[in-house]
């Protein structure tokens, strides 16, 4: 195909994968970290939208054929020189830095559209999604020719004993790689979780699997297969991944019984005789696929427990009391308190509040995939948040008591130990558990340019430099004798870029470059430019 010729066609990370609330809904192709690689049509058709974005799918051109399909190639580093100057001339008008443009431009198959890089994204690839509409996405491996004879790997499973299931003598999950045991002992209802990677052919990267299922015996009970992803089924991401090691890479995928889900049956295992064959397997796109298989007996062995500390699992929560382990099972609709966590363990129709000393968290209707119980508990002036390793569904809304004009809500992401920006609001919004507190900011941000940029054209120039804050960028503006002109700002690299597409007659100009964090810190820089004509 035309527009891949100069590529590699290595893929790093496949469609379906997880990123951490939602679905990866294409799949990214390497271009050996390279920018400016052209992109060609790979039809007769039109570009019917465009879009420019600091974050997410960065700058992103779609391309439409007969057929109805949609081509959207992302993190983009530039459009052709004529689609560049209309969403120019938009972002100028309504002096706005990012934008959206739905548009309607005939083009015939080869001809350069675009051209690849890293907006929106740190290392430069092109993410490459094929759409019916604008709504439903499809598994672009069904278009390209790509070589993989390579097997996936099932890296890990973790049985999770529910209600008043022993695994092993013990309420605890346990989690099992290779080798993968012969026989479970278990005495009754099981909950089963899936960590499965692929490799492809010359590649070394991680990627998602294409299908799993899971049977007893030769009969599945269980198919998970990504063919296709309507948008409005992309907060089901939530329920099939855990939020833990790298999820960027790897697909931790463990699903359950949902109303109106795409995939056949559930993992929730009931034995109902006394051995039986559990049959576990990954496939990729050619049909390559590594299995697992392990004998379930309803039987104990005991254990010594090795955890002390409270274990929170799916229907409850475990800790150890006068040495002896104790599983306390919370029921569907109710709340109350364990210790010193607060639970609440809601039902998908119904509304809840929590009230502390510092703060007040409303669960909306549907928030979390039924049956994930929530904890929280408060310590001075911060807020923990438990339960099982799933972004929820909807967000929690949660109000600071007390607050300060100069406060800021921070979490801390027990994975990448990164302090993150929410808001300098009283209420913020979170899908995720964590570890919530107030902070101040106070520093501003950081601007590295040149005092004197030299041009040698009167139109068409570009000014570089880089802007970076403790907490985020929220925006940058840029004015040329006064006169603004949008920003391309790339918050992973920190490189800001103007493209100035507009006579220019003068040939000494003052430029300003002002930039504003999320608590309203404000740095300024000023400098010149000198036309060479």
């Amino acid at each position: 195909m035309l527009f891949l010729l100069l590529l590699s066609q290595i893929i790093t990370s496949s469609f379906g994968e997880n990123r951490g609330t939602r679905f990866h809904m294409g799949i990214d192709i390497s271009t050996n970290k390279k920018k400016g690689i052209p992109i060609f049509s790979p039809f007769k058709g039109k570009i019917v939208r465009v879009k420019d974005s600091w974050k997410g799918y960065g700058r992103t051109i779609y391309l439409k054929n007969k057929k109805g399909y949609i081509y959207a190639f992302v993190h983009l580093n530039d459009f052709r020189e004529d689609i560049e100057k209309i969403v120019y001339l938009k972002k100028k008008e309504n002096k706005k830095n990012e934008i959206s443009l739905f548009i309607n431009i005939k083009i015939d198959s080869a001809e350069i559209v675009a051209f690849s890089g890293n907006s929106g994204t740190k290392t430069p690839h092109i993410h490459l999604e094929i759409r019916k509409g604008f709504d439903e996405v499809i598994n672009p491996l069904y278009i390209l020719n790509v070589k993989d004879t390579i097997r996936p790997v099932i890296k890990k499973i973790k049985i999770y004993p529910l209600f008043n299931s022993k695994l092993f003598g013990s309420y605890i999950p346990r989690e099992f790689k290779r080798p993968f045991p012969d026989t479970v002992f278990i005495t009754s209802d099981f909950w089963l979780w899936i960590s499965a990677f692929d490799y492809q052919s010359k590649n070394s990267d991680k990627i998602a699997v294409y299908k799993i299922t899971i049977s007893i015996f030769d009969s599945v009970i269980c198919e998970l297969k990504f063919d296709s992803i309507n948008y409005k089924n992309n907060y089901i991401a939530r329920a099939l991944y855990t939020k833990t090691d790298n999820f960027f890479s790897t697909s931790y995928i463990h699903p359950i019984n949902m109303e109106n889900s795409p995939w056949k049956g559930h993992t929730f295992i009931s034995p109902k005789k006394k051995k039986f064959l559990l049959k576990i397997k990954a496939f990729d796109f050619k049909g390559n696929y590594d299995e697992v298989k392990i004998w379930v007996k309803r039987e104990t062995k005991i254990r010594k427990i090795k955890n002390k500390s409270i274990y929170f699992v799916l229907d409850g929560i475990i800790f150890k009391e006068n040495e002896k382990e104790k599983k306390i099972l919370l029921k569907p609709g109710n709340y109350g308190r364990i210790k010193d966590f607060i639970y609440v363990f809601p039902l998908p129709e119904k509304s809840y509040k929590v009230k502390l000393k510092n703060f007040e968290i409303k669960i909306p209707k549907y928030s979390q995939f039924f049956p994930y119980p929530l904890f929280f508990k408060e310590k001075y002036d911060t807020l923990f948040i438990y339960s099982a390793k799933v972004p929820l569904k909807n967000p929690l809304k949660i109000k600071i008591k007390n607050k300060k004009k100069e406060e800021i809500i921070l979490k801390f992401n027990e994975f990448s130990h990164k302090e993150e920006l929410f808001s300098p609001d009283t209420v913020f919004y979170t899908y995720s558990w964590g570890k919530f507190w107030k902070k101040t900011d106070t520093v501003k941000p950081f601007i590295k340019a040149k005092k004197t940029y030299y041009i040698n054209k009167n139109k068409n120039f570009e000014v570089r430099f880089y802007v970076s804050d403790n907490y985020g960028v929220k925006d940058i503006n840029f004015y040329i004798n006064n006169e603004w002109e949008p920003v391309l700002y790339n918050p992973n690299t920190f490189e800001a870029r103007v493209k100035v597409m507009r006579e220019i007659k003068e040939k000494n100009l003052n430029f300003k470059i002002i930039v504003h964090d999320y608590s309203d810190n404000m740095k300024e820089f000023k400098g010149e430019i000198i036309c060479k004509f």
